[in-house]
Formats: C-alpha cells, sequence, structure tokens
C-alpha cells in the first residue's frame, strides 16, 4: 500500500496552514500473519516532510484538538462495533523501516500574530 503526496490541513481556526506534509508512506505487510490477527510488516518507508504545531488564542493546539476528535470517534467506532476480543488484531513487528523527519514548526496565534498577519 502507498500514499503519495498527502497533506493534511489545520482547520480555520488555526488558520487553515498544512498541519502535515508527508510526501510518502509506502508499507508492505505479510498477507499470511494478516490472517492469523496479526499485523506483520516487511517494510515500512515513512516521509514526513513537515509537521506544523499551532496554538490558538485561546492556549488550545492542533495536534490536542485533533486529538480529542479521533478519540471521540474512536469511542463511536467501540461502541457501534460489537466484535470479540478474539478477532482483535496485534502488532507482530517491522522488519524493515526506513524513516525520513523533515521540520516541525510551532506558532502562536496571539494578538500581536493576529494584527501583523490578519487584515
Amino acid at each position: 500500500m502507498t500514499i503519495e503526496n498527502l497533506v493534511i490541513y489545520n482547520s480555520a481556526e488555526f488558520g487553515g496552514s498544512p498541519l502535515i506534509d508527508m510526501p510518502e508512506l509506502h508499507v508492505e505487510y505479510d498477507r499470511d500473519a494478516l490472517f492469523s490477527n496479526k499485523l506483520h510488516f516487511k517494510l515500512v518507508r515513512f516521509n514526513l516532510a513537515q509537521v506544523n504545531i499551532v496554538e490558538d488564542t485561546h492556549g488550545r493546539r492542533n495536534l490536542d484538538v485533533l486529538q480529542k476528535h479521533m478519540e471521540a470517534a474512536d469511542g463511536h467506532a467501540v461502541k457501534t462495533n460489537k466484535s470479540s476480543s478474539s478477532s482483535q488484531v496485534r502488532f507482530a513487528g517491522i522488519e524493515t523501516l526506513n524513516l525520513s523527519l523533515g521540520k516541525a514548526t510551532f506558532m502562536r496565534m496571539n494578538s500581536l500574530w493576529r494584527s501583523r498577519n490578519c487584515r
């Protein structure tokens, strides 16, 4: 499985700029292991070019807000999915990991920033 040129944007409350810029995520998994409810990767290539962390004027960070949304969605999925614990997939490792990390930025959207950049 390959995902190329993925860009996830911040919501408008965090400026609408890119949150994550990921040129490539390539995963080769072990299909036989998956049939045994094991998640085993033969190869993972993960290229993260940039991540932008933004703090709004109320002190909330975009990653914290995103995590809360994901937890709420996951909680909803658990309630609606009545699968047994025997069908859960266990992580069985990664044979080869190629990891490329670019840059991370942090920005505060305080009143000074707003007066300079928002017209």
